[in-house]
């Protein structure tokens, strides 16, 4: 979302707040209040661990806003819901303190 969105919007919708969620970042985004997504994430151990220093590495860029995917994008097969394993690394990933959200697996 580029300040041009955002100012169209603001003029279009007086009152409301401009909410963006992108997948990569971008020149000024900290002035518009941009969310950038990690990404695809593994959904396993390896991928949530790998999350965290990616989250404090874009923090310490200046961007306020930063989230995952809880529980990866990818998960480890066809049913994770089902398995006890996966189960616990969900309850894991909603331990890592993030401004924002999203989940792709309800």
């Amino acid at each position: 979302m580029s300040p041009g969105v955002q100012d169209r919007w603001k003029a279009q919708n007086p009152g409301k707040r401009v909410f963006s969620l992108t997948r990569s970042a971008f020149l000024d985004q900290q002035c518009v209040g941009a969310t950038v997504l990690s990404g695809d994430v593994c959904g396993t151990y390896w991928g949530l661990s790998h999350q965290i220093p990616a989250g404090l590495n874009f923090a310490l860029s200046g961007a306020p806003y930063w989230t995952t995917d809880i529980g990866g994008y990818w998960p480890p097969h066809d049913d994770p819901l089902a398995d006890p394993a996966f189960q616990e690394l969900y309850a894991c990933w909603f331990t890592v303190i993030l401004s924002f959200v999203t989940e792709d697996h309800l």
